[in-house]
């Protein structure tokens, strides 16, 4: 059985082992198999549990740390293992707002200058559908030099 304090161990070898256990064996309630991402972020959660709580916190993510090596092959190899098998490789899509959707949401003050709320709802929306922007992060990624201004326009600029 695992030791119930493996997380705070001093003994990386230990940690390693039992780590990589962790991902070849981890599963839902249900009994189906954790997408790659999902167990990339229980680890990115378990190396700030141990962080935050270990006298001499191991970087479970550090290239350079050869007692790691291991664990990092069997994440490599498991979460390539699941990828081929298409666990996690569905891609959600979004569904496209109609030109009528979005004239009610200007109608009804969802999107405009109303408020600040409303404004920046429009902003995000007409970012995303005049320069295909598809989520959060590459609105969040958007930079000013991206932008050339014209004489009378701006233009987008990859």
């Amino acid at each position: 059985p695992c030791p119930t304090d493996v997380l705070l161990t001093k003994d990386p070898a230990l940690l390693s082992k039992w780590l990589s256990l962790f991902v070849l064996e981890t599963r839902k309630l249900d009994g189906s198999e954790y997408p790659p991402k999902t167990l990339h972020q229980i680890l990115c959660g378990i190396q700030r549990y141990m962080r935050d709580n270990a006298e001499e916190p191991f970087n479970i993510f550090d290239k350079t740390d050869h007692h790691f090596h291991g664990f990092r092959g069997t994440c490599d190899k498991e979460f390539q293992r699941l990828h081929k098998n298409g666990v996690g490789a569905d891609v959600k899509h979004a569904e496209i707002i109609t030109a009528e959707e979005e004239e009610t949401l200007w109608s009804t003050g969802v999107l405009g200058v109303s408020s600040p709320k409303a404004l920046l709802r429009a902003i995000f929306f007409l970012n995303g559908k005049n320069f295909c922007l598809r989520g959060g992060q590459e609105h969040r990624d958007l930079k000013l030099s991206q932008f050339v201004r014209g004489v009378d326009h701006w233009k987008y600029v990859e």
